[in-house]
């Protein structure tokens, strides 16, 4: 394995220890409740971070592009006025809304990633003896994000139980997407060919 290869992958490591260091530190070991502003901020964040490492993989940053540039709208032209009006943090109504809107951004833009790598057949980022280790990872870090996170938005930040349900099944079909991508490539992995620039 070539040096740029450990690089890589002690990149990406380094990038999954940041995520659950973040969750670790807001949703496990802090005690007092987030605010409603702070858990949508940081759902769209951790989530941005989880579409960096998956889109390094493939040379295709779709997912991380659309996901910065949609988050960012829903925060300027929606978050942002609304809580100036109505503070964010006391007004759960609104926050669950936000909620299920980045949820379906996420949705949307792993949609969007797995339509513009369907041609992809290079992959420049891993070799093949890693390709699969780092793939299972990010399986992993994603159920575990969505499974700490959702657990703790749903009871802190969301309001009522129609938003709950359609938050919890947005938050599903993601990680349904999201892993059924993966396992496919895990699966037919020979079907890529692994090019080291």
């Amino acid at each position: 394995m070539k040096k740029g290869d450990d690089m890589k992958i002690t990149a990406m490591i380094f990038g999954i220890l940041v995520i659950f260091y973040i969750l670790y530190r807001y949703y496990i070991k802090t005690a007092s409740e987030e605010t409603s502003k702070e858990g949508v901020f940081r759902f769209c964040m951790i989530n941005v971070l989880i579409f960096y490492m998956l889109d390094s993989i493939y040379d295709s940053y779709v997912r991380f592009v659309f996901s910065i540039l949609a988050f960012g709208i829903l925060w300027l032209i929606g978050i942002r006025p609304i809580d100036k009006k109505k503070d964010l943090n006391k007004d759960l109504k609104s926050a669950g809304n936000f909620l299920i809107v980045a949820s379906i951004i996420t949705t949307i833009a792993q949609v969007l990633g797995i339509l513009f790598t369907l041609d992809n057949e290079t992959i420049y980022s891993f070799d093949r003896a890693h390709i699969n280790i780092i793939l299972v990872l990010l399986i992993i870090l994603n159920a575990v994000v969505r499974f700490l996170m959702d657990k703790k938005l749903i009871s802190s930040c969301i309001k009522t139980s129609s938003q709950k349900k359609i938050f919890i099944s947005a938050e599903i079909i993601s990680v349904l997407i999201f892993t059924g991508f993966l396992i496919f490539n895990i699966v037919n992995v020979d079907q890529f060919v692994f090019y080291h620039r």
